[in-house]
């Protein structure tokens, strides 16, 4: 029984070790989603279709629709019908995000007219903004998972896009911004060129968790797959990602990775500008001139981020308690063990008396 600490300690030791190296495996990429996704062939080069009609489908929180900031571009949706459905929140701050800092409002209004103004600043033909109230997924004790309410969002928005048959979609989520001052979305006609099969192409970035579910450019076959297949709302699932690609998979339908040039942006408290999510870091293209968002500082502070400080020294303090147990364990044992022999020593004598 003297051993067991010890031995207790050294199992505890290898399990954290373990973790360790399967944390570094997972980080570096072994086991990606590239093993588990089918992908097309690379996609051709970007040219105008001139059968194509585009509708861009948006959805989202309120509170993280940054429609003034999603790029450069003046013709971005040219020649497009854009929907959008939004979910009124209950806050200004999205108190449910992934990762701090959390976003909060734009500083500009979300509303009708201001909304539609700027979306025909880009070009758009039409745009339709429909609300979801915060009691819609809210109202009962056992609300909507959030991914489901995701879900929910983007059949919506399809819907209310269908009296027209259009043949193309993009589909975006609330906080994309294009950084390329020539992008446009009917550019992208090309991609999915075919009508008869389903088609649809993703990001190229951020494909760790499944299929990228910042944007979609899909032809009407593969919409009606992914805006359509939507579980009920008894039916869980751990991720958006992870749902758009076992259903587009068990329907045969493979995705096209393609570089859109975009990022996730959001306004954090104390900053004065769109910064990218850090939690999204991998999501964003490169060769841009935004910031990553950090979260307000002390006035002594340097700004830096301390995520990585404060993981490393929660690892190294565990792994210094384990050695110090360890240790101790290994001392008590020694201790122990001389005991027990200078005891011997003191009473081999009375008892050689004794028998004398």
């Amino acid at each position: 029984m003297e051993g067991l600490g010890s031995r207790q300690c050294m199992i505890a030791m290898v399990t954290f070790i373990l973790i360790l190296l399967g944390a570094v495996v997972y980080c570096l990429g072994w086991g990606s989603s590239e093993e588990i996704s089918k992908w097309c062939a690379a996609p051709p080069t970007f040219q105008r279709s001139s059968n194509a009609s585009i509708a861009v489908l948006i959805s989202g929180l309120d509170n993280r629709f940054t429609y003034n900031n999603v790029g450069p571009s003046p013709t971005l949706f040219k020649d497009t019908d854009v929907f959008i459905v939004l979910e009124r929140t209950s806050s200004s701050v999205d108190s449910g995000c992934w990762s701090a800092p959390c976003p909060v409002a734009p500083p500009y209004a979300i509303d009708e007219k201001s909304v539609v103004s700027a979306f025909e600043q880009r070009g758009a033909r039409s745009v339709v903004l429909r609300f979801v109230s915060y009691d819609t997924y809210n109202a009962d004790r056992n609300p909507y998972p959030r991914n489901k309410r995701m879900l929910d969002l983007r059949r919506r928005v399809f819907e209310l896009s269908n009296p027209v048959n259009y043949t193309h979609f993009l589909y975006l989520r609330e906080d994309n911004c294009f950084f390329d001052a020539d992008f446009s979305a009917v550019n992208l006609g090309s991609l999915c060129g075919r009508i008869d099969e389903a088609c649809y192409a993703v990001d190229s970035h951020c494909d760790g968790w499944g299929i990228p579910d910042k944007l979609f450019y899909l032809n009407r076959k593969a919409a009606e797959i992914m805006f359509t297949q939507i579980p009920t709302r008894n039916v869980d699932h751990d991720n958006t990602e992870g749902r758009i690609k076992n259903t587009m998979q068990s329907h045969g339908v493979c995705a096209t990775r393609v570089d859109f040039r975009r990022g996730d942006v959001r306004f954090v408290e104390g900053a004065s500008d769109i910064c990218l999510s850090r939690y999204y870091a991998e999501c964003n293209s490169g060769d841009h001139m935004l910031v990553t968002c950090r979260a307000p500082v002390a006035a002594d502070d340097d700004g830096g981020d301390s995520t990585p400080l404060v993981a490393g020294a929660a690892a190294g303090g565990i792994l210094v308690l384990l050695v110090a147990g360890y240790v101790f364990n290994r001392q008590r044992r020694t201790t122990t063990s001389n005991a027990t022999e200078n005891a011997g020593r003191l009473l081999l004598p009375r008892i050689l008396r004794l028998q004398a």
